[in-house]
């Protein structure tokens, strides 16, 4: 610290005034260069973590939405005997039901959720829902 700078270069000073110079210099030097050029490259080295880190969740939360559509793809071709790489409303609703029990909305729910008005909901509009599901602020037309 530079608490007990000014007694030490008064102190300097009083010996050879030339030494105060060095103090000056030194302060400028460490103080306030070298120690902004550290806090700078502390902060990038950090930045760059931390972007990773970011980067690195939504990867792995898309591979995670990802699989559970697969997962609930795989459920449909057990249950109705069918594969089509995507949800149909019945798989919706059965999925309602057991989360939350019987409920008349689940047909509104695929509804708004089939953007393409396919009668099935495609891995893209499951992501879609996935994501507006872990974000309560985005919003999507």
């Amino acid at each position: 610290t530079t608490n007990s700078m000014p007694q030490v270069m008064i102190g300097a000073f009083q010996f050879s005034p030339g030494l105060s110079m060095f103090y000056v210099v030194f302060l400028v030097l460490g103080l306030y260069l070298g120690l902004n050029m550290l806090l700078a490259t502390v902060y990038t080295k950090y930045k760059k973590l931390m972007e990773g880190s970011v980067e690195q969740f939504y990867r792995n939360r898309r591979k995670s939405v990802d699989m559970a559509f697969e997962i609930v793809v795989e459920h449909e071709e057990r249950v109705w005997g069918r594969r089509t790489n995507a949800i149909t409303r019945e798989t919706l609703r059965d999925f309602f039901v057991d989360l939350i029990g019987p409920s008349p909305v689940a047909d509104e729910v695929f509804t708004l959720l089939d953007r393409d008005q396919s009668g099935t909901m495609e891995q893209a509009e499951f992501r879609l829902m996935a994501e507006v599901l872990a974000d309560p602020h985005l919003q999507h037309p």
